[in-house]
């Protein structure tokens, strides 16, 4: 399709994709506010700080669609807003013609890419007309895609340690690719090797002899290659102050949404005897951090199971805590099952006399189970026996349950006899060494072999590092 032919179209995609949206809200029971229009007028009602120098340029035109909460705005649609629009909220090129301009409640923007909202519609988000979609599909197919940059700097928020030698580390970036559930990020952890600052960076150089390297770069080891980290959390820039409840209209759209000032989060475990761990925990809040991702392939959970049964194991749990909320917003129930070796290795803030509950799983009402093995937090045992026991006395029910796990090799070998056992589908993330994150140094491999096929070797950065359990050879 041509341009001329989409920007001939872009009118009617622009209607159709706003029927789209009442239609769905219709299909939730969401209240809907103002009318559908073309935009054109800008909107005097707004009154942010934001709002009020964006509105000087004449750059907020009228929402093709609201939606209401308890009878106030809870998310205004800007259907692929003219390019004039666009421009004065983001520098990238290309944008306007593919995306859908959302705002939540305190004003954070964000886009959605058409694609995937019609894909989300028809995997059974609204009962729509399916020839529609498909025939939106093909025009929206020719509009170009915004491409984000993979590798950014991000300002440093926070990076606190909340627990004994676990750390969170808050960054806030540019327009990045949203992050599946499970996918990672290579972080620089040290920039002093490649910083070009002569404190750093003294060489005596000749024609005939390789650099001889002085000061502080021999004085001990120090990370030269990037580390690779799961995202823990992802949202908006205000995401403390804004709190999205389970009856908050349009959650399972959320997951479609890329914030254009997002906050990631990465929880970790500094290792005293660990350069790059021991470099990530020095920076300080206003610091700048380079960071290449979102990489690699995360967890798939569409076609939505019904039951989501989330295991993780030490430090290899807060991956899960993405992919709890996308699911949560989606209307799944979660179950969570947390295991470690003692209390000191979970990363979580705990409560309760006998420490088995956690402050933050609490927050989002999801029901948890906290296993050590030495008993010194929650139920003494390996986190695979609730586990057990929940799909005995649920035998019955578990075609429509899934597992969702992350953590220790021996722990993910044992869930993929359970999932053997009761037939039920199981995706664990697989943590390995990586070098460089997508595919090139071939140091992150495993073993797998698929039904009706021979075994191979896989790169875990690139297919994985969400895999099928009973695809992978746990003992080869």
């Amino acid at each position: 399709m041509t341009t001329a032919i989409v920007k001939t179209a872009r009118p009617q995609l622009r209607f159709a994709l706003a029927e789209l949206l009442s239609i769905y809200s219709d299909a939730k029971g969401l209240q809907t506010g103002g009318k559908l229009c073309h935009g054109g007028a800008e909107l005097s009602e707004r009154v942010s700080t934001r709002a009020r120098t964006s509105r000087e340029h004449g750059v907020y035109s009228e929402p093709d669609l609201i939606w209401l909460h308890k009878g106030r705005p809870s998310w205004k649609f800007y259907i692929l807003p003219d390019a004039q629009v666009l421009r004065k909220l983001t520098p990238k090129p290309g944008f306007a013609d593919s995306v859908i301009i959302c705002a939540d409640p305190s004003d954070n923007l964000g886009f959605i890419e058409p694609a995937r909202l019609l894909e989300a519609l028809a995997e059974g988000f609204a009962p729509i007309d399916s020839l529609k979609v498909r025939s939106l599909a093909r025009d929206v197919s020719a509009i170009p895609v915004p491409r984000l940059d993979s590798q950014f700097d991000g300002l440093v928020l926070e990076n606190n340690q909340f627990i004994k030698d676990h750390h969170s580390l808050r960054v806030r970036t540019g327009l990045v690719q949203r992050p599946t559930p499970g996918q990672f990020l290579q972080v620089m952890c040290d920039p002093a090797p490649h910083a070009q600052s002569p404190r750093y960076r003294r060489h005596a150089r000749s024609d005939r002899h390789w650099p001889k390297l002085s000061g502080l770069e021999l004085l001990g080891q120090r990370p030269f290659l990037r580390r690779p980290f799961s995202v823990a959390s992802y949202g908006p820039s205000s995401r403390r102050s804004t709190s999205y409840g389970s009856d908050h209209p349009g959650m399972d759209v959320v997951r479609l949404i890329n914030w254009m000032e997002p906050e990631l989060e990465v929880v970790y475990r500094r290792l005293p005897e660990g350069p790059g761990t021991s470099a990530l925990a020095k920076y300080a809040s206003g610091d700048k951090i380079n960071i290449v991702g979102p990489l690699g392939k995360g967890f798939t959970f569409f076609p939505k199971p019904k039951v989501a049964l989330l295991v993780g194991g030490g430090i290899g749990a807060p991956p899960l805590n993405l992919l709890a909320e996308e699911l949560l917003n989606c209307g799944v129930e979660v179950r969570m099952f947390l295991g470690a070796v003692t209390r000191s290795r979970l990363p979580f803030e705990l409560r309760g006399v006998r420490k088995d509950k956690v402050k933050m799983f609490e927050r989002m009402r999801l029901n948890h189970i906290v296993c050590t093995d030495d008993g010194s937090a929650g139920r003494r045992g390996l986190v695979t026996q609730p586990l057990a026991e929940y799909l005995e006395s649920h035998r019955d029910s578990l075609r429509s349950s899934r597992i969702f796990a992350c953590g220790p090799r021996p722990m993910l070998a044992a869930l993929s006899g359970l999932a053997d056992h009761y037939n039920i589908p199981c995706e664990a993330l697989l943590e390995e060494r990586m070098a460089c994150g997508f595919g090139a140094c071939i140091s992150c491999v495993c073993a797998v072999k698929a039904p009706g096929q021979k075994a191979r070797f896989t790169r875990i950065c690139t297919e994985g590092p969400a895999f099928d359990v009973r695809t992978v050879m746990w003992h080869a």
